[in-house]
């Protein structure tokens, strides 16, 4: 279950004019008839645990919180299972078939390298899935964490209710909306430039440990995989976001965790929610 919600963790990964935000990973939300604040903090979906570490001012906030919200609920068991089947092609179909054979090699012996499979076990997964842990090999640590499994953690110990801002079908379909030819040719490019990629994921965590979440945003939409669905994968769901946000904050005073590209910019969650009346300050 560990493995699987860091997986989740890292596919949670994959977001005109960016308004310039302070660099803060947590804001206060206040005002707007709330009886007390509520956080905002952004999360990054994977990174090494020598550098998973909440600063004092998150631990702070967290002591002002009676619940926990991500952008699923990781915690839910029922949630684990669903997120599992529904990253199995139809019919549990292999798309091995779809790759030319340099292709195909090239991605089998990537994953015989990094986990000791190949695609005729792997192949069976929607190709998105595949993305995400090629991802995770990014980073340069045999086990990558998520400040998401803290947070959880966090409510188990507090016995906080936990909550998501939307389902797990509601994420993946975003990804098959792109067609199965593309995302294979993804893994192909990724394959062939791992080196490339690690680098800008490196770039990534640094920018993250920084608080740069406008550098983050800006640097997220190089991702060729992200341009296609930029609009769907930030965008709609921030949009979507404010809502079900309110309603939480409204109810109890609530720590709010979502990927930190999601917060800057125009469309970033932290302007919608100054859009409809709250009043959202960095914490420093």
């Amino acid at each position: 279950m560990k493995k699987f919600q860091i997986l989740v963790a890292a596919l949670l990964c994959l977001s005109g004019l960016n308004a310039q935000e302070a660099n803060s990973l947590l804001w206060k939300i206040e005002g707007n008839g709330l009886d007390q604040p509520s956080y905002l903090f952004g999360t990054i979906h994977a990174i090494c645990p020598d550098d998973l570490k909440l600063s004092a001012k998150v631990e702070d906030a967290l002591t002002k919180v009676e619940q926990i919200v991500l952008e699923v609920d990781m915690d839910d068991p029922d949630m684990m299972v669903e997120m599992q089947r529904l990253s199995i092609n139809p019919g549990m179909e292999n798309f091995s078939a779809n790759l030319a054979a340099e292709d195909l090699a090239l991605l089998d012996e990537y994953f015989q390298e990094h986990y000791e499979a190949d695609l005729s076990d792997l192949g069976s997964f929607k190709p998105f899935l595949l993305l995400s842990m090629m991802n995770m090999k990014s980073l340069e640590c045999a086990r990558p964490a998520a400040f998401e499994a803290v947070l959880v953690g966090y409510a188990k110990t507090n016995e906080w209710d936990l909550f998501g801002l939307e389902t797990p079908s509601e994420l993946i379909a975003i990804f098959d909306e792109v067609e199965q030819k593309q995302q294979l040719e993804w893994l192909v490019q990724y394959a062939k430039n791992e080196d490339v990629y690690k680098q800008e994921f490196a770039k990534l965590i640094e920018m993250y440990k920084m608080e740069d979440i406008s550098g983050l945003l800006d640097l997220f939409k190089e991702y060729p995989e992200y341009q296609l669905i930029e609009e769907a994968i930030l965008d709609d769901r921030n949009e979507k976001w404010v809502d079900p946000i309110t309603k939480f904050a409204t109810n109890k005073p609530t720590f709010f965790g979502v990927g930190a590209a999601h917060l800057a910019g125009e469309k970033g969650v932290i302007n919608l929610l100054k859009n409809v009346g709250y009043t959202v300050v960095p914490v420093q």
